[in-house]
């Protein structure tokens, strides 16, 4: 069933994106989902379309309307899952390293998602056609405990938790170097890599100028050693570009050179 929303902006709100204002709305939809939306022409300003960086102004009534989610492109695959969990709402599953979450570009198989329309074809499409179910990701290369939610209410509560951050994501890591504390946070900025834009990379310098970031702490390299830490990671956006980002680390383990 088609999904609508109608927003009155207050004189509080006025002056942010049309993307922003709506992504701070207790929506069950990501803000790229949003822009998608927008650029789809299914929000409208005082009945015209606009574009995701419209500055809105006070009392523009705002529409957002989410089609049925289309019939996926995506077909199911068999692909063995690990299913730590499950129930009539939600599934928890252990992705492999190696394996990408759902489809992009040239890569449309062998994903998390063929794989779960395999074992579930009616997942919740509020993730949009190739991200049904999907409510948070990790890298390709990262392993680790996804949840997937099966019905919309589902995606909207789990969404809402991680937007709240009610849900506490931790992560294992092997790390190479020298770590002089057992535990701390390293404060640093990150962006996209200039080298390899499908990378992320640590911010030394501001583009302003303004600001410099300071070394990454603990980062040696002359006594060499192999860590395991436990981190937690707390992101604040700085720019569409930059972000600033806290992790949280505790040293587990420590192996011989």
């Amino acid at each position: 069933m088609l999904k609508d929303f109608t927003f009155v902006v207050n004189k509080e709100e006025a002056g942010i994106r049309l993307d922003l204002f709506l992504t701070k709305k207790d929506l069950p939809l990501s803000r790229s989902r949003i822009q998608e939306l927008i650029k789809d022409g299914q929000v409208k300003v005082d009945g015209r379309e606009a574009k995701p960086g419209y500055k809105i102004k006070p009392k523009d009534k705002i529409t957002l309307l989410v089609p049925e989610p289309e019939e996926t492109e995506i077909l199911p695959e068999e692909i063995k899952l690990d299913i730590l969990y499950e129930d009539s709402d939600l599934l928890v599953i252990n992705k492999p390293q190696g394996m990408v979450v759902h489809p992009a570009g040239k890569i449309r198989s062998q994903t998390l998602v063929n794989a779960l329309l395999f074992h579930c074809p009616n997942l919740s499409g509020i993730g949009g056609k190739v991200r049904p179910g999907i409510v948070h990701r990790l890298d390709k290369e990262t392993s680790g405990l996804l949840v997937i939610a099966k019905n919309d209410f589902a995606h909207q509560s789990l969404s809402r938790q991680i937007k709240e951050r009610t849900i506490e994501r931790r992560y294992k890591a092997l790390v190479w170097g020298e770590i002089k504390k057992e535990e701390g946070e390293i404060h640093t900025l990150y962006g996209r890599s200039k080298k390899n834009r499908k990378k992320m990379e640590v911010i030394r310098k501001m583009p302003d100028a303004r600001s410099q970031m300071p070394e990454i702490a603990h980062r040696g390299q002359k006594n060499h050693g192999l860590w395991t830490m436990d981190y937690g990671l707390w992101t604040k956006k700085r720019s569409q570009k930059i972000r600033e980002a806290i992790t949280r680390y505790k040293v587990l383990k420590r192996f011989k050179d």
